[in-house]
Parts: C-alpha cells; structure tokens; sequence
C-alpha cells in the first residue's frame, strides 16, 4: 500500500533520476566598451572581451575635436558563475553616462555590454533571462536599449526590466544580452545626452521534456488506484 507522502517522494525521486540533459560544449563571449567617434576617427576606444567574468570601468573622459564636444563614463561587469553539465549562469551589472554636442560632421558616445551563450544539448533545457535595477535618462538624440535574443528571437529591444523564459530542445543554441547607452550629434541634430543603470542574468537549467511529464503523472495514478485496492 502506498501512501500519498511515498507517491509524491517517488515522483520526486523519479525527475530527478530521469534529468538526464546536459549542456554541452558551452562557450562564452563577454564584450564592452566605452566609444566616442567623430569623423571617422575614435577618439576614445576603451574595450574588454573575452571569456567571462571580465570587468571594464571606464573613468569620466570628455573631447573636444571638429568643433565636437563627447564626454563618456561607463563600467561593465559580467561573466560566468556557474557552469556544469546541468546548470549555466551568468550575471552582471552594467553603467554608463554620455552626452555629445556637434557643431559640424558626426559625433557619437557610447557605452555598452554584451555577454553571450554558444552551446549544445542533448535534450530539453530552459534558458531564462532577466534585466532589474533598470533606471535611464535620456534628452535630444540620447537612446537606451537592452537588447536580448535567443536561438534567433529579438525578445527586448528597450532599456527596462524584463523576464523571458524559453524551453529549447536538443541542438544547438545561443543566446544573449546587449546593454547600451548611446547619443550622437550632427549638424541637423546638435546634441543628445542619456544615461543608464541595469542588472542582468542570464540562465540556462534543465528542463523535463513534455513526454518525461507524462510518465510520471501516468506512474502517480497508477501508484494512486493501486492504494486504493487495499
């Protein structure tokens, strides 16, 4: 005779024993920079890249070039703190302030973040992405954007808090968040200037396939009308 405590420890046993996704060959691509362009040239060009964790801090840097005013501060962390055949995470914060006024040609200042998932799996794993803290400001030609994909979907394009959460199947997938503040200037547009503030993580866990579900509600009616004989 089964008691409901053993059917539903049975169940629990039963996912955890049957998780048998895992990720496979994952790689990370972290990226950011703190950018002011005019006239073809970068005046200022600040980067890190590379596998996660990485940080960038960018101090208050200002140029005055072709009649041209750019000032930029920004910072970028992010990376890896997790990573096993059953769980990938990462997660970091990004800031960034800048502002451009023009007189002549193009002027543009910009700060941004990026950090990306290429992998594999051999089965159904859920890949979950969150933005918070979000605060911006912008004026003129200033714009923030959060931009986050996955296996080919745009699922944010604007500099907010947002949650997405998608279930993907056996293959090969990537996924990734950019962070970006950005104002740039011409002769028609003389000056922009934006600010923002974000937290991010991206998310990548074991997900039961649909099928795997179904045997196990199937096994706990079965274990239920089995009681119920007794």
């Amino acid at each position: 005779m089964y008691s409901r405590t053993a059917v539903i420890t049975l169940l629990v046993i039963a996912a955890a024993t049957g998780a048998h996704a895992s990720i496979l060959d994952l790689s990370e691509d972290c990226e950011a920079a703190v950018v002011q362009y005019d006239n073809g040239t970068y005046w200022q060009n600040n980067q890190a890249f590379g596998a996660g964790p990485i940080v960038m801090n960018s101090p208050f840097f200002s140029t005055s070039v072709n009649g041209n005013y750019m000032d930029t501060v920004g910072s970028f962390s992010g990376g890896i703190s997790t990573n096993t055949a059953a769980h990938a995470l990462s997660s970091g914060s990004f800031s960034g302030v800048v502002n451009s006024l023009g007189e002549a040609d193009y002027a543009e200042a910009e700060v941004v973040g990026f950090d990306k998932f290429s992998f594999d799996t051999d089965s159904s794993m859920r890949i979950t992405i969150k933005t918070s803290g979000t605060s911006v400001a912008t004026s003129g030609t200033g714009r923030n954007n959060t931009i986050i994909y996955i296996d080919g979907v745009n699922y944010q394009t604007a500099g907010v808090d947002g949650y997405h959460s998608v279930v993907v199947g056996a293959g090969s997938h990537q996924c990734f968040i950019e962070i970006d503040t950005d104002a740039f200037s011409t002769d028609g547009s003389p000056s922009g200037s934006a600010s923002m503030s974000q937290n991010y993580v991206m998310d990548v866990t074991l997900a039961p396939e649909p099928a795997s579900l179904t045997l196990l509600a199937v096994g706990a009616l079965g274990l239920l009308r089995k009681r119920r004989k007794f």
